[in-house]
């Protein structure tokens, strides 16, 4: 990865945290990440504890931003998730039904575009 790639995907991180609140979700952590990777963002929302995967790209040339969000990446971000959960997390969230929401931005003449997928996968 690039840095330009790495100051992307910090902007857009920025940019679905901004939606989220504004939107009524309470961000309580930020790229939260073990050994085997990641989760950009987790929130609560109701009474959900969600976990968002963020991906932001400057061009569709490879396909939109979702479908980058494959089987392989599904099954990490579940595995982070259930430790955060477990070891973290787990009398604070065990009345919480858990859901997993993808937040795609693209970026197409200066302007960013952001959907949120809710229950993505």
């Amino acid at each position: 990865m690039n840095i330009s790639n790495y100051r992307l995907g910090k902007w857009g991180e920025k940019k679905a945290k901004d939606y989220l609140t504004y939107n009524g979700y309470n961000i309580i952590e930020e790229n939260y990440r073990i050994k085997s990777g990641e989760i950009d963002l987790i929130g609560c929302h109701n009474d959900f504890v969600i976990f968002f995967e963020v991906k932001t790209r400057s061009s569709t040339s490879y396909g939109p931003p979702q479908a980058a969000v494959n089987i392989r990446k599904i099954n990490r971000i579940r595995k982070i998730a259930s430790h955060f959960l477990a070891i973290y997390k787990k009398g604070f969230f065990i009345n919480y039904k858990k859901r997993f929401d993808v937040i795609a931005i693209t970026i197409n003449h200066g302007k960013a575009k952001l959907k949120h997928f809710k229950n993505a996968f």
